[in-house]
């Protein structure tokens, strides 16, 4: 039913509760609301005089293991009388549709879908009677988790939500670099199934291109640095004090550029590409000459 904004497992700290009218009383989380939900002013107004719609909620979300507060059970946030009805507004004229209260004003969770065994929430509020909640709502969230690569199962899982065409209105697909199986799969399953979309999808590169051979360390040569940046005017450069030396390699795959980047930072960061002619190498040693450090020839200028 919910989701954390908040990715990986910070999000497991999470618990949303939810009551209304017929299970606010004894709910655990009574005491943080001023009253019971009932029927909104709003689906009275659509209604007959005296009718009972059941239409409101409230809404609690709780720091439950206190990975946000440091405080197990604190209360992040709570949503009173929200609305079961999608066509629900408040006295302001702003939107009282609890999906939409969530995903607009939540800080912690995004909604997900109604409740099992309530197939009239959602509804526009004329003339409907809204399912009651037979227990409360109380939901911890879990499954969150720091590992950043994800398979193309969970790429194809997470796409397939788009596949409902009435809960979600989009016109692009993004999907970056992707395997052959999860672009196929959005092609195949969403932008051809909806006919209102477009799936934009870059190849996966699988290799960082990087050569290998006899002698050859993976990550390369550490660049000599002890030339400071400087500029001239409004031209900054930078050139290294040294030359950058493979000794006593083999190469034997032919390679054209070289790689500059930064070895302390957690991405490993780019710096530079520069390229050059096919080259190989056979048992000795590649060099690469460094040019005059100046505004005109450094190796790195940015003007």
């Amino acid at each position: 039913m919910f989701a954390a904004k908040y990715p990986g497992s910070i999000g497991n700290s999470l618990k949303v509760a939810m009551a209304d009218a017929d299970t606010f009383s004894g709910w655990d989380y009574e005491d943080e609301f001023d009253g019971a939900p009932g029927t909104s002013t709003w689906a009275a107004s659509q209604n007959v005089a005296n009718f009972v719609a059941d239409d409101e909620l409230h809404v609690i979300v709780i720091d439950e293991d206190g990975a946000f507060t440091g405080t197990v059970g604190a209360v992040l946030e709570k949503f009173a009388f929200v609305s079961k009805a999608s066509d629900a507004k408040k006295p302001d004229g702003t939107n009282n549709y609890y999906r939409n209260v969530l995903n607009t004003n939540s800080q912690y969770v995004w909604w997900m879908d109604h409740p099992a065994g309530v197939s009239d929430w959602g509804q526009a509020a004329a003339g409907v009677t809204f399912s009651t909640l037979g227990t409360d709502v109380s939901e911890s969230l879990a499954g969150g988790t720091d590992d950043f690569t994800a398979t193309d199962g969970q790429l194809q899982t997470a796409f397939e939500l788009f596949s409902n065409a009435e809960r979600y209105d989009i016109s692009l697909i993004m999907l970056g670099k992707a395997s052959a199986a999860t672009a196929t799969y959005v092609i195949n399953n969403i932008a051809e199934t909806r006919l209102d979309c477009v799936a934009f999808v870059s190849p996966q590169d699988t290799s960082t291109g990087e050569v290998t051979g006899t002698g050859y360390t993976a990550g390369g040569v550490t660049v000599a640095t002890a030339t400071a940046p400087s500029n001239a005017g409004t031209t900054a450069f930078f050139t290294p004090s040294a030359p950058i030396v493979f000794s006593g390699v083999t190469l034997s795959t032919s390679f054209d550029a070289v790689l500059i980047y930064n070895n302390t930072a957690a991405g490993k960061n780019a710096v530079s590409v520069h390229t050059f002619g096919a080259q190989t190498v056979t048992a000795g040693t590649f060099t690469l000459t460094m040019p005059t450090n100046d505004a005109t020839n450094a190796l790195i200028r940015i003007a």
